[in-house]
């Protein structure tokens, strides 16, 4: 077993390269919608809404996506809002994972040089982190995944914005094609 003591090292580096693409789609980082007012207007479209369609009445969107890759407060290396900034910035290097159908998992980002210092990349079994350590961002990262577990109850009526195709996809859809 590894004992680890997880320590931000403030470098700034989960600022950046915030969008992220895979499976034919590309995301931003994502906000809770009471988080989206800390961004102009301009950056900010929508990320998650269950509904029977996008142009339905009841349609309600329950997550944003900030849409620019290098978060515009950061300024050297500094967070300018940090005490007020997103859940999805408090939970790195931890990030919920939905395992369609079982529910959702956390994962840790690749990007964190902390715990690459650590010699750590995955979240095992055999790592335990010290009292305290990860302990705010895992708070941070089950609230998160909130919205990844509310997407993964109602496949058939979650939708998801790609901002290549600047589109709605069924989340349904999304998943069968990409199985």
């Amino acid at each position: 077993m590894t004992v680890s003591d997880f320590q931000c090292l403030q470098c700034g580096r989960c600022c950046t390269k915030l969008i992220k693409e895979g499976q034919g789609t590309r995301k931003g980082l994502p906000l809770f919608p009471r988080e989206r007012n800390n961004f102009s207007k301009g950056i900010i479209k929508p990320h998650i809404g269950i509904g029977k369609k996008p142009t339905d009445r009841k349609f309600r969107i329950i997550a944003y996506q900030m849409i620019e890759n290098i978060c515009p407060h950061l300024e050297n290396k500094i967070c300018k809002i940090y005490d007020n900034r997103p859940v999805a910035c408090r939970a790195f290097p931890l990030y919920p994972h939905i395992i369609i159908g079982e529910g959702v998992t956390m994962k840790i980002d690749p990007a964190c040089i902390a715990l690459k210092r650590l010699g750590i990349r995955f979240l095992q079994e055999d790592v335990v982190f010290t009292q305290g350590s990860l302990e705010n961002e895992m708070i941070n990262a089950n609230e998160l995944s909130r919205i990844s577990s509310q997407a993964n109850k109602n496949i058939k009526r979650t939708w998801i914005f790609d901002l290549k195709s600047d589109k709605w996809i069924s989340f349904r859809d999304f998943v069968i094609s990409h199985r």
